[in-house]
């Protein structure tokens, strides 16, 4: 997949932005060995953000992730912009790496400890993986096409490119586009029996010195949403920046410890071009790095090859979120907001001093990934 439909996509406006991050989880989860585990909503992490008066009984039914799905949509799309009645033409577009993991727990639980004889309906309706899109479309009356993309670490940025290709062969006129992922306990004592998290109580802190030899990452959890619309159909004021460009691509080698940094950052400035941008007016590169010495140093290698033609001002943000496999939506949600104010946001983290001293007006979002794929996402004032 050299680059799923064209790079640049200068007629898309970013008309809103939602962000919901209880942050990194270690130690807070509840342990997978009983068998009685209640899953879902009664995870003890920080309190989410609450929704309108509205949705207050629909929160009852809601497990985790959707509940983080839809508070980070409604905080997206507001008021919808003064529309009244179903909305036929914004699609919902969501993207998820492991789904809603709670909800399916406590489905085969309730089964295994009812011997399979009464399995309850809306526990397995909760269980499917499309449920945060279809919640969004239910609360928010959005009745354009409605899709779900589940393909890891991607996840999110394959739904943002089929949201900017339904919107450019005229499928929809806006679209709601959300990466989301709840941390579960499952996930964490698999990611921990296998290494791919530390254990209880570490911190977080991508590309830091003191990690340089740290193997693992910090589990985390989080959503975020992106309300696209058309050039033409933005409302009036709403705009509040521009998408120029993505690409996702995989490497010729996917072994994260023998990726080219050259090649990397062929692929970097090849898909700033693509979407109109000179390496040299990108005035804040923000790297997927996660805190596992495998990933920061292959990032930090592809920001080495890149400053031989210039300094490059660089940041990272697990640092506020963890890792899970939608964190890039928190990565281009944090950047389409610092191009709107002008400034970074404190969830981003600066590596060394900037580059430019002015605002902030074209973020690049780089993630590298350990599963083969690398991509990169532009965003412009």
């Amino acid at each position: 997949m050299t680059s799923p439909g064209p790079g640049r996509h200068a007629g898309v406006s970013i008309c809103g932005m939602g962000l919901v991050l209880p942050g990194p989880t270690p130690g807070m989860l509840p342990s997978v060995p009983s068998p009685r585990l209640a899953a879902g909503p009664v995870y003890s992490c920080r309190e989410l953000p609450a929704l309108p008066p509205r949705y207050a009984r629909a929160l009852r039914r809601l497990c985790r992730a959707d509940h983080l799905a839809l508070a980070a949509a409604v905080q997206a799309v507001g008021d919808r912009g003064g529309q009244e009645g179903p909305d036929d033409e914004t699609a919902v577009c969501v993207g998820t790496g492991m789904g809603v993991v709670g909800a399916t727990a406590a489905f085969l639980e309730s089964m295994v400890e009812e011997n399979e004889g009464n399995p309850k309906p809306t526990a397995f309706t909760n269980s499917l993986h499309n449920v945060p899109a279809a919640q969004i479309a239910v609360y928010l009356g959005l009745r354009g096409p409605n899709n779900t993309f589940i393909h890891g670490s991607v996840s999110f940025e394959l739904a943002l490119w089929r949201a900017l290709r339904m919107m450019e062969t005229g499928q929809a006129r806006r679209a709601v586009v959300v990466g989301v992922d709840e941390a579960s306990p499952y996930v964490v004592t698999a990611g921990q029996r296998r290494g791919w998290f530390r254990g209880d109580g570490a911190s977080l802190d991508p590309m830091a010195g003191s990690a340089a030899r740290v193997r693992g990452t910090v589990p985390g959890e989080g959503a975020g949403a992106l309300l696209l619309c058309r050039e033409s159909d933005a409302p009036q004021g709403r705009r509040e920046a521009r998408l120029a460009g993505l690409r996702i691509e995989p490497p010729a080698d996917p072994r994260i410890a023998v990726r080219d940094p050259d090649a990397e950052a062929e692929f970097v400035v090849d898909a700033l071009e693509s979407a109109g941008v000179a390496m040299e007016d990108v005035d804040l590169l923000l790297l997927g790095a996660n805190g596992d010495c495998r990933i920061d140093d292959a990032h930090r290698r592809v920001v080495g090859a890149l400053a031989r033609s210039g300094r490059v001002s660089c940041g990272v943000f697990k640092s506020s979120c963890g890792e899970f496999c939608a964190a890039a939506a928190v990565g281009v949600v944090l950047g389409a907001m610092a191009v709107r104010d002008g400034a970074l946001a404190p969830a981003i983290r600066l590596l060394g001093r900037p580059v430019r001293a002015r605002a902030v007006s074209c973020v690049a979002c780089y993630n590298l990934y350990e599963t083969g794929y690398r991509s990169l996402c532009v965003v412009k004032a």
